[in-house]
């Protein structure tokens, strides 16, 4: 769906699968947002960078296709957090009330992903403390980068963002994948989190089999961010349509709602792509050591 007003806004909103999955990776777009064109563009623009910067450094995940150092450093980054993947080193005491969650017996969505944002925020920093926070600012940043909610426009008036972000910050040693992974992946683990619990109970019911392995159960409760932003650099068609967006319209690819009606295509982590989430293996093998644990609760196990 196209909104253009000349000098106002240019805007495409994205939700067909084959749309998504080329989009993303069209050479003419690219996540490095500049805030030029319309003047609403600009606003949504200014909002994006403001939320995910450090220092007036873009986060890695709004850095361009041809960035270099960024592509170096999400190399490193991808190399160190298999390497934990395949060790499966994680701390079962502060994923216990993820496990409950999932197995359905005990433990609230809110502390689940309060243990979570530890677990990853001692990726980066050792010392990190207070998961509950880091949850509760990592859902302030998220609303307060959409435009048309009201309640981010209260957390931007009383600067309530900028506190979140610089809390964030301060629990992951300053390091920007930091930020990335509280401020954004949290979001999606979570939307994961209700999934697996959802399977949980249909295997509970009968309905479904217990996936054996990680891939097919992967498969079963992938999850792709609600909304990715690509920038368009010079002029294309849209694959499907044959639409023409001109340099500086803003594409919204509404990966989740493509993902459901295609959910062969794996939109979670762009894996096909030169934006790869580095975070990739990391991230199945934390939900399949939650899915684990909880299935042996449910048998009568224990995931202490």
């Amino acid at each position: 769906m196209r909104l253009r007003i000349p000098w106002l806004l240019d805007i495409e909103s994205v939700t067909k699968a084959d749309d998504v999955a080329e989009l993303a990776v069209h050479p003419s777009t690219d996540r490095a947002l500049e805030v030029r064109g319309p003047l609403f563009n600009r606003f949504v623009l200014r909002r994006m960078l403001s939320a995910f910067q450090t220092d007036g450094n873009p986060l890695p995940g709004f850095r361009g296709r041809n960035d270099m150092p960024r592509s170096m450093e999400q190399e490193r980054l991808r190399r160190s957090l298999d390497k934990l993947s395949n060790e499966k080193n994680f701390d079962r005491a502060l994923l216990a009330p993820a496990i409950g969650f999932v197995a359905g017996g005990y433990g609230k969505l809110d502390d689940a992903m309060a243990g979570i944002c530890l677990v990853l925020a001692r990726l980066f920093d050792q010392k990190a403390e207070d998961g509950k926070q880091l949850w509760d600012n990592a859902q302030i940043v998220a609303t307060s980068v959409r435009p048309l909610s009201s309640r981010g426009l209260m957390h931007r008036m009383l600067g309530r963002d900028a506190t979140a972000r610089r809390q964030i910050l301060s629990a992951v040693g300053k390091n920007p994948n930091g930020l990335h992974a509280i401020a954004i992946t949290t979001a999606n683990i979570a939307e994961t989190l209700k999934k697996m619990r959802a399977l949980n109970d249909e295997i509970r019911r009968g309905a479904t089999k217990n996936p054996q392995s990680p891939e097919r159960f992967w498969l079963l409760v992938r999850t792709a961010p609600e909304t990715l932003f690509r920038h368009v650099k010079a002029t294309l068609s849209l694959p499907t349509s044959g639409s023409i967006l001109t340099r500086d319209a803003l594409i919204l690819l509404h990966a989740r709602k493509a993902q459901a009606s295609e959910p062969v295509l794996g939109y979670e982590f762009m894996s096909a792509g030169w934006s790869a989430c580095p975070a990739a293996s990391y991230v199945v093998a934390l939900c399949w050591c939650i899915w684990t644990a909880a299935q042996d609760e449910a048998a009568g196990g224990t995931s202490a």
